[in-house]
């Protein structure tokens, strides 16, 4: 077997344009099938998803070293979750549960990001906390727009 090692970023899941992708080979591995059968597969279906949608599969490639100093050039499909589940549809059930619990892992991850972009320093979350604990109770209304606002 040839020991093939990656040029470039191999970051499985990612974002075209704010929509979250996976890559046929990350299915290949979290499914146990060759990639080679799922990209036959994906061709085979993409026809008619073309027929229905208007749109071709991302088809994508990547450069990888060979162990003799030569390099060998893979295509992959990167894929929407609608699209994964529209090709999970020819998986087993063992298969395509795997593809859908690897959606929600990807879908929670990508909820802690945005969450995390939103959340001010925990300084000014101090600050904030401060702020509203010295307001009376009949400030309380007009304590809250405030929050809003400086958030």
């Amino acid at each position: 077997m040839k020991k093939i090692t990656l040029i470039v970023n191999q970051n499985e899941n990612m974002m075209h344009d704010n929509v979250q992708t996976m890559t046929s080979l990350e299915i290949a591995e979290l499914t146990g099938k060759q990639h080679k059968n799922l990209m036959q597969a994906i061709r085979k279906m993409e026809p008619a998803w073309e027929k229905v949608r208007g749109l071709k599969f991302q088809l994508s490639s990547r450069v990888y070293n060979l162990p003799n100093g030569g390099t060998k050039v893979v295509p992959y499909y990167s894929l929407t979750k609608t699209e994964c589940l529209y090709i999970a549809t020819k998986f087993n059930d063992e298969a395509r549960a795997k593809l859908v619990l690897r959606w929600q892992e990807l879908e929670l991850q990508e909820l802690a990001r945005r969450q995390q972009l939103c959340l001010p320093e925990p300084k000014e979350n101090l600050r904030l906390g401060s702020r509203c604990s010295r307001v009376n109770s009949s400030q309380i209304g007009a304590d809250t727009h405030c929050l809003r606002r400086s958030v």
